[in-house]
Formats: structure tokens, C-alpha cells, sequence
């Protein structure tokens, strides 16, 4: 027998099936079954990441106010990027023969004196005997100030012994004792010391 001949009341109709029962209101006695797997599934909520919601947070910060403070001088920002020398406070020029451990030790205890570390200087060695070539020992390197210690310098540059001279618009230049001559008389290394504090002032 059909079940088209019986007027279904839903609710009594759905204890007899295992599955959802609908019943379309303009044909009530059409019975249309539909099995759970039949019927569309619930959207997937999607997860929210963690991670791009901090960077979301990150992005919205204001931007760092620009402070007077930390402005630069764009001129020697340009001179410098311009310069394909390596920068050093000072450039230091010794004999050949004075490059021992001893007295290599014994000039960079007077450099420490003046707050310069080894890493604040080059250090040039000039073959003993002869005349040295300022541009080559500063062919790869800037500096404001040049230290020759006892080494011999062309008459070109007039320099005197223990005093500052001009070598260049941006270099001066200062003459003083071989290290040789400064480790074993306590005169010589007052009068060096006396100019490398003018020289180098501390703050």
C-alpha cells in the first residue's frame, strides 16, 4: 500500500524512519526522505591565526616621530659614501726596526693614554733608511692626523720635531721620537706626552 493514501502526520511518521523526514506543505501526503548524509553540511568556521593578528597589530603602530636630534649631515653623508677609504683617527708611522713586540706594546700603551685603541688607527712601517712616501702610507686610508715616530719625512712638508704641521687641508701632521728613543728616556716621553694631549684632547 502507498503511503500517498494515508494523511502523515509528520511527527508519527518520524519514528518510523531512521533519517530526517520533510513534508512539502502544498503536497502534504508527498513524503520526501532524505538520509543525514544527504543534507548539506554546516560552514567551517575558519581559525584565526595568532601570528597574523599580532602583525596586524605591528603594522598599525605609528611611525617613530623623527626627532632634531636624530638628523644627519647630509654634505658628509655624501663625502663619506663618496670615499672608498677605509676612515681611521690616525695614522701611525714607525721604523722598520722598531716594529718589535716590545715596542709595539710600549706605542700602543701611549696611544691608550689618549683614549685610541688599535682599532682607531693604521699602523704604516717604513722600511729603515728611507724617505717615506705620505700618499702611498695613505693611499688606502682617511685621517685627520698623522704620527710619525722617527721615521725620515721629505723636506717637502717642513716639518719640525715635536710640533703639529699642516699636511693637508683635512691632515695634520706631528713629528716626534723613535720608539726606540722614547722607552728608555723618561724627557723625551714627558715632551710626547705634553703634545699628544693638545693633540688628542679628552673631554
Amino acid at each position: 500500500m502507498s503511503l500517498n493514501n494515508y494523511l502523515l502526520n509528520p511527527e508519527a511518521v518520524q519514528y518510523l524512519f531512521n533519517d530526517f523526514v520533510y513534508i512539502i506543505p502544498e503536497k502534504s501526503s508527498d513524503l520526501i526522505i532524505k538520509k543525514h548524509s544527504d543534507l548539506p553540511s554546516a560552514p567551517a568556521i575558519p581559525k584565526i591565526n595568532q601570528e597574523h593578528t599580532e602583525i596586524k597589530k605591528e603594522e598599525n603602530k605609528p611611525l617613530k616621530e623623527i626627532k632634531k636630534d636624530d638628523s644627519f649631515n647630509l654634505k658628509e653623508l655624501k663625502k663619506e659614501l663618496g670615499s672608498t677609504k677605509i676612515s681611521k683617527r690616525a695614522v701611525i708611522i714607525i721604523n722598520e726596526e722598531d716594529a718589535t713586540n716590545e715596542l709595539k706594546t710600549f706605542l700602543f700603551k701611549i696611544l691608550q693614554a689618549v683614549k685610541l685603541s688599535e682599532s682607531d688607527i693604521y699602523l704604516y712601517t717604513q722600511p729603515n733608511g728611507s724617505v717615506i712616501d705620505l700618499n702611498e702610507a695613505l693611499k688606502d686610508y682617511s685621517t685627520s692626523k698623522i704620527l710619525s715616530f722617527g721615521t725620515h719625512i721629505s723636506p717637502e712638508y717642513k716639518t719640525e720635531l715635536n710640533k703639529e704641521t699642516v699636511f693637508s687641508k683635512e691632515t695634520k701632521l706631528f713629528q716626534t721620537f723613535s720608539l726606540k728613543e722614547l722607552i728608555s728616556d723618561t724627557e723625551k716621553k714627558k715632551i710626547l706626552w705634553g703634545n699628544l694631549q693638545i693633540i688628542f684632547p679628552t673631554k
